[in-house]
């Protein structure tokens, strides 16, 4: 079973060292995928493209 963490509620804090310690938590942890969704906060596919290096094998969504 493949699960993977939604993590849209850290884009509150608008900080990609919290988003890349978020994904290596979840990544740790065993899920599967690290997804956010694409908000006016912070947008999703540059963080996915800063953070791709982070957790060899996360898929990010």
């Amino acid at each position: 079973m493949h699960i993977a963490l939604n993590a849209s509620a850290e884009l509150l804090h608008a900080d990609l060292g919290r988003l890349r310690e978020h994904a290596e938590r979840a990544a740790d942890d065993g899920f599967s995928g690290w997804w956010l969704a694409q908000t006016g906060l912070v947008d999703a596919l540059t963080a996915f493209t800063a953070l791709a290096n982070t957790a060899p094998g996360l898929e990010f969504g």
